[in-house]
């Protein structure tokens, strides 16, 4: 059984997706606190909200007798498979963008306990990409029967990263206030984006509210930040 995940508020009636989206927008003296939080406690900024995203939801679902969350943990391959293809524009076209290794976390009672197992998972990850990537397939089809039970009805968070890097904050006289990347599903999932931009971290939910009312995703946020400042007091 699945630790942790988001039940259906209704049973889908209309055929045609109606896609929603929500948010947790910090400020920037808000997001400096929990980056300083993340390296005082030394498990890092993205181990620490991936394990709030689970505490929050394993909350918002109901304690399960499960103890482990089975997921996969996204990551960008572009410039690691930039090395296995000749170095033409054709080539780095088709070149694999990102990745997704699947990995089973034991949710601790403790959330820094939580967030430290997230943090060995992602170390092995930065460590050992090149060879997650040469496994990743049979590792995804051997996963298949235990996510598709699993995963694929619960959250997908995507740690998208700093935009700021990517993208200009001003055009010309024009100053870019937000900034964001959503994907929308067409069940019952809900993708969570993390992204930074202009120094303040967003965490944005979307979610097709034939499955899910606007009511539960926004006692999902409440939950997530309330996770989150637990940490920050610890």
């Amino acid at each position: 059984m699945e630790a942790c995940g988001i039940p259906a508020t209704y049973d889908a009636i209309e055929s045609d997706p109606r896609g929603r989206s929500q948010a947790l927008d910090y400020s920037t003296e808000e997001t400096k606190r929990l980056i300083n939080t993340s390296k005082l406690l030394g498990v890092g900024l993205t181990p620490l909200i991936h394990a709030s995203l689970v505490h929050a939801a394993h909350l918002l679902g109901g304690k399960t007798d499960s103890a482990i969350h089975s997921t996969v943990l996204i990551f960008n391959a572009r410039d690691e498979c930039r090395r296995w293809s000749p170095n033409t524009t054709s080539a780095q076209a088709a070149a694999l963008r990102i990745g997704f290794w699947p990995v089973q976390i034991t949710i601790a009672e403790d959330i820094f306990q939580t967030a430290a197992n997230f943090k060995g998972q992602y170390d092995l990850l930065a460590r050992n990409k090149l060879p997650i990537l040469a496994s990743m397939v049979p590792h995804l089809e051997k996963s298949l029967p235990i996510l598709a039970k699993n995963y694929f009805r619960s959250i997908i968070p995507s740690f998208i990263g700093n935009l700021s890097r990517k993208f200009p904050q001003r055009y010309r006289f024009f100053k870019v206030q937000k900034f964001w990347l959503v994907a929308l599903p067409t069940d019952t999932r809900t993708y969570v984006g993390i992204q930074t931009f202009g120094n303040r971290l967003s965490i944005r939910l979307a979610y097709d509210e034939r499955y899910h009312s606007d009511e539960q995703m926004a006692e999902y946020l409440r939950l997530i930040k309330h996770q989150l400042c637990l940490l920050s007091l610890t």
